[in-house]
């Protein structure tokens, strides 16, 4: 599993507008799935799901089409977010980690109010912290598995 820069992922984050931090999160959550056969079973679906739900949503920008396809693209990323965060956490607890992990309660509901309220800065700044939680947590287990494997 490899590790990521936490600073390094959300500066090009935000320069690509998410797009970087998506690659990473699907990186991450695959990372997961490796290690974890059977683990975040639905994650491929739920990612494309959202992510296509999400900007026709915003490309639409309507009412009756757009605003509808937007709350999807967050009920499906959340649903998403909370396997992979089941996934992350099990191989937490493999590697004696768990504790250490912010939940995936946690998780969840900081990018779904991100989400909610992206166009201002307070979703922003949520996203972000929201951001450096997983990525942390992510190289929290990286590491825990690189020393159990040594």
């Amino acid at each position: 599993m490899v590790e990521y820069g936490v600073g390094e992922t959300i500066l090009l984050s935000v320069i690509t507008c998410g797009i970087f931090g998506l690659v990473r999160f699907y990186q991450a959550a695959q990372s997961y799935r490796r290690a974890l056969p059977g683990g975040a079973p639905n994650f491929e679906w739920q990612f494309w799901t959202h992510l296509g739900t999400g900007l026709l949503g915003w490309a639409t920008v309507s009412i009756f089409v757009g605003v509808p396809l937007i709350i999807v693209s967050i009920v499906i990323g959340a649903l998403m977010l909370g396997e992979v965060c089941a996934a992350r956490a099990e191989l937490a607890k493999r590697a004696g980690v768990a504790p250490m992990l912010s939940s995936g309660g946690t998780q969840v509901t900081l990018w779904v109010l991100g989400e909610v309220l992206a166009i201002g800065v307070v979703g922003l700044v949520l996203l972000v912290v929201q951001a450096v939680q997983f990525f942390q947590d992510h190289n929290t287990v990286a590491k825990a598995l690189e020393r159990r494997a040594t």
